[in-house]
């Protein structure tokens, strides 16, 4: 029973990875467009 749980809460740790290193990457490339917007403005 034990290593069902733990299997359990390896795959759970692994999705939490997963979505968290999305969420991350998605934001960062948030940020770099949100720049490169801001800097196509300053310049017109």
């Amino acid at each position: 029973m034990y290593w069902v749980r733990a299997l359990n809460f390896q795959s759970l740790l692994v999705h939490s990875v997963i979505h968290h290193g999305l969420f991350a990457e998605i934001s960062v490339i948030g940020d770099i467009s949100e720049n490169l917007i801001a800097a196509l403005h300053l310049k017109s």
